[in-house]
This record gives structure tokens, C-alpha cells and sequence, in this order.
């Protein structure tokens, strides 16, 4: 990192390691890994779990389905009073910290649209083929090396590929082109399946104020859920209330159907 403080970090629900977290990186976002609480529910809530069969929809809708944190907030006493769950010790403890694991909380922060610890395992998986707990550390330095290698081969495969090849465009909008010429491959087709995805929500303004237009947006055949867009006229700025651009990087589909209904057909810097 260059002696830069990362953005977030994401860990389990180690008591250590958040003290740690907490004294050495200051400014950062600290979340928890959702994977880890959620995999914890049948062991808590095993009575509920096995006895309710909508009680696991509904808990997943709860957490993965609430666009703002007041529909989370809503969903999840209507959940609680429903199954009586007031005094589970585990759900007001992972209630009092949902600010590090709700996807409705934690969007707000960049964490390129990671939400679990899945990452760094898989990094862990990488490098157990290529060193084991018997590997020497005379030989451990030269594996190590021929691990990166290996890694940054295939980023310059990639790289190669972007460069040397043009993907195939969906749509006739400019900034398709556009996207295709500055993203990667992998993360252009992220941007294409939300250009794509744009098409089928319709965009309603139902505000205008000192420059800046606010739509409600929907699909063509669904009334629920909402989404809200401000979008500033002089700057070409937008925000969503789905946050993606905040959380992934990368525009929403509803950001991009307000930007093509108000004429913006190239991408703002």
C-alpha cells in the first residue's frame, strides 16, 4: 500500500482483530464478513430455521433485497415481531452492529463490491499450490517468486486481450464505445449488463429544485421496488439510492437510464 491507510477492510467477528483494526487504521471502514454471520443462522436460530420454511426467505429478502437502511430497519422488526424473536441474544447482537455487514448500511463505502472475506481465501487457496507447511524457507523465497509470476502473467494476458481486441457492443449508445475503450474486459461487461439492464426501467421526475432533477425509477412492469436518482444538470452528476456506484465503482442501471433520458449519452469524467 505505499504507506497508505486502506479504504476498508473487511474480517470476520474476531474480537482481536477488531481491537486491531480499530488502533492501528483509523480512518478506515471496518466490515464484517456477511458470509460468516449469515452461515451462523441455522446454528442460533435452529428451532425458527427448521420449524418456519419462508423464515429463511424472508431473513435473506431482510438483508439482501432492502435498497435503504430504513427498509432494513422496517423489514427486520416486522421479521422479529413475527417470529417472536425479541429476546434472541445473537439477533440484537448482529442488529447493534449492522452498520459493518447490511448491504443497505455498507454500500455507502468502496469496497469494489466485495461483501465477504472470499477474496482472501481464494488467495489462500492460489498460493497452497505452489507452498505447504513443510516447504523449507530455503525454497520457500523461490516459490513464492514463481507464485507471483504466475499471477502477473495472467494480467498481462489480460491486459493483452483489453488492448488487442474489441468486445462485442449492445447497444447503440456512445458511451458503450466509450466504456470499451478505458475498462478491462471483465469489468466493461459489468458495465454493459447495466447499460443493457437500463433499458427495461422507466424514470419519473418527481422533483426539480435549484438545478437538480430527482426521478423515481422502476421496471416497465413492476411498481416495487423504487429506486431514486438526483441527478445535477450543470455537472452531469447523479447519485442512486442503491449505491452501487459507491460500493462497486461502477454506474448503476438506474443512473444510466436517467443519464440517457436527459440527453447524456457520454460518460462524465
Amino acid at each position: 500500500m505505499d504507506g497508505v491507510s486502506p479504504k476498508t477492510i473487511i474480517t470476520d467477528q474476531d474480537t482481536s482483530i477488531s481491537n486491531a483494526v480499530a488502533k492501528v487504521f483509523l480512518e478506515v471502514n471496518h466490515h464484517y464478513c456477511m458470509w460468516h454471520i449469515e452461515k451462523k443462522v441455522p446454528e442460533y436460530l435452529n428451532q425458527i430455521y427448521h420449524q418456519h420454511s419462508e423464515f429463511k426467505n424472508q431473513f435473506h429478502k431482510c438483508i439482501h433485497q432492502t435498497i435503504t437502511s430504513y427498509d432494513f430497519d422496517s423489514d427486520w422488526g416486522a421479521m422479529i415481531d413475527k417470529y417472536e424473536l425479541q429476546d434472541n441474544k445473537w439477533l440484537k447482537k448482529i442488529y447493534s452492529i449492522r452498520e459493518k455487514w447490511v448491504p443497505s448500511y455498507v454500500r455507502q463505502s468502496f469496497c469494489a463490491g466485495m461483501s465477504t472475506t472470499q477474496r482472501s481465501e481464494s488467495m489462500n487457496k492460489f498460493f497452497k499450490g505452489f507452498l505447504n507447511s513443510s516447504t523449507p524457507l530455503s525454497k520457500f523465497v523461490i516459490q513464492y517468486e514463481k507464485t507471483l509470476d504466475t499471477r502477473y502473467n495472467k494480467e498481462r494476458e489480460k491486459n493483452v486481450k483489453t488492448r488487442n481486441s474489441k468486445p462485442l457492443l449492445r447497444t447503440l449508445y456512445p458511451m458503450e464505445e466509450e466504456a470499451s475503450k478505458i475498462y478491462t474486459r471483465k469489468v466493461f461487461r459489468i458495465f454493459q449488463d447495466e447499460l443493457v439492464g437500463s433499458q427495461i426501467f422507466i424514470a419519473e421526475k418527481v422533483k426539480f429544485f435549484d438545478e437538480v432533477s430527482t426521478y423515481k425509477i422502476h421496471e416497465i412492469y413492476k411498481e416495487k421496488p423504487n429506486y431514486h436518482v438526483t441527478f445535477q444538470i450543470i455537472s452531469k452528476e447523479a447519485k442512486c439510492s442503491c449505491r452501487m456506484f459507491e460500493f462497486v465503482g461502477i454506474l448503476c442501471r438506474h443512473v444510466l437510464n436517467v443519464f440517457i433520458k436527459e440527453n447524456v449519452y457520454s460518460l462524465p469524467s
